[in-house]
């Protein structure tokens, strides 16, 4: 029931079929330029997170974390 993923950014406003499929088209040319290099960022820590909002992103301490070693 999870998902992992790793929040770039929220879009929305997005009225017209148009607009979709001219951002749809700009990340897939974005994923295919960077496909087969390192990606640009890295990640240190992962943890799971529960959020009714967009604005507020709850955590309880004792869920799970995992930490990233040094590679």
């Amino acid at each position: 029931p999870f998902t992992g993923h790793i929040t770039l950014a929220y879009v929305s406003g997005l009225e017209s079929e148009q607009d979709r499929e001219r951002l749809a088209d700009t990340l897939i040319a974005l994923n295919r330029e960077w496909f087969g290099q390192p990606i640009p960022f890295s990640l240190a820590r992962a943890e799971f997170r529960r959020f009714a909002d967009m604005a507020a992103y709850l955590r309880d301490p004792g869920w799970p974390v995992f930490r990233f070693a040094a590679g």
